[in-house]
């Protein structure tokens, strides 16, 4: 990892990084490991933990999350980020821009002024801004993405970290987060973490158990109405002395609910940067879903979609068909149908 340091309270990173998901068991066993090899960061003190906590941004269709699950290689997202839950003028803020270049993790973060955080996340009198921070190029990036790219504040998350430089003098660094919780939010001190389905990475429901008995009718009636879905059985055996066995669905084996076909789906569009590139998106269980790139044929449908965008709109909802020939959803015409949902595809 490299580290560049610009100004006073402008720093650059520039680094390779690599993200696992451990338990806490495993986390003590590399921890007692590397115990000879690592010191502790400048923030942590004695091995203890400290709290970092980071208010990010995002546009109403969530494009730079879906970046991130798309795998985007070149793509930036903006957070401010503070070590503590209270108001504390004392502890240092900093506004931060992280992406990734290819392969390389860049972050660029600046020291911003506590009394500037609301201004910073109400999206309000940007340009002062730029009068109070002369000469910065990581806020006048922020003030372009708040107007270009319409973000605003979407999330809160905490964590407590433990962070570990090596003693060799080689720049790397290993941290273990843990405690992690997370909000919707557009206060950078928010207090109450209240329970948010579009937070729940992973959320998982035990139904009811079935007996052996009962598998056509698991196969046929019950898995096809279910909500989410299901890859396969896992049968435990009342003797505790039989092994556990799971068995995952072939293709046939799920009585598949049929489908009624439509010609065309409502989309919401939002434009890029590129020329005649759209992007569509579907109404998903818990929040907007990325489905993928408009189809723009020809001439026609190409003046259709710049008209509709002719007055600076973010997003618009329109209908359209399916093209044959490439495989995509070509725009018809705009509509104030609501969005089709994801299972309608």
């Amino acid at each position: 990892m490299k580290k560049f340091q610009l100004k006073k309270d402008n720093q650059v990173f520039s680094r390779f990084e690599f993200k696992y998901i451990i338990n806490k068991n495993l986390s003590k066993i590399i921890q007692e490991e590397i115990k000879n090899f690592t010191i502790s960061d400048y923030f942590s003190k004695k091995n203890e933990k400290y709290l970092v906590r980071s208010l990010y941004f995002d546009n109403n269709i969530f494009s730079n999350f879906n970046e991130k699950i798309d795998g985007i290689k070149n793509r930036h997202k903006f957070r401010i980020r503070t070590y503590t839950e209270e108001k504390n003028k004392l502890i240092p803020i900093y506004l931060e821009m992280k992406g990734r270049d290819n392969q390389r993790t860049f972050k660029n973060r600046t020291k911003i002024k506590f009394e500037d955080v609301n201004t910073f996340c109400k999206n309000k009198n940007l340009f002062n801004l730029k009068t109070k921070y002369s000469e910065n190029k990581l806020i006048d990036q922020f003030i372009f993405d708040s107007y270009r790219k319409k973000i605003l504040p979407k999330v809160v998350v905490d964590y407590n970290r433990q962070a570990l430089l090596s003693k060799n003098g080689l720049y790397f660094r290993l941290t273990f987060d843990s405690d992690i919780k997370s909000c919707s939010s557009q206060n950078l001190f928010e207090k109450e973490y209240n329970s948010d389905s579009f937070c729940d990475v992973c959320p998982i429901q035990v139904k009811r158990y079935f007996d052996y008995s009962e598998k056509e009718y698991i196969m046929n009636e019950f898995i096809p109405k279910l909500d989410y879905g299901s890859r396969g059985f896992y049968f435990v055996p009342l003797k505790c002395s039989y092994s556990k066995i799971l068995y995952l669905f072939k293709e046939g084996d799920l009585k598949k609910p049929e489908k009624v076909k439509k010609d065309t789906l409502n989309f919401m569009i939002q434009k890029t940067l590129k020329s005649d590139v759209y992007e569509l998106y579907l109404q998903g269980p818990n929040n907007i879903v990325k489905h993928g790139i408009a189809c723009v044929p020809n001439l026609k449908c190409s003046l259709m979609l710049r008209d509709l965008f002719s007055d600076d709109t973010e997003t618009v909802c329109v209908e359209c068909k399916y093209n044959d020939k490439f495989k995509k959803w070509e725009p018809l015409q705009k509509t104030s149908e609501p969005m089709s949902k994801v299972d309608e595809v």
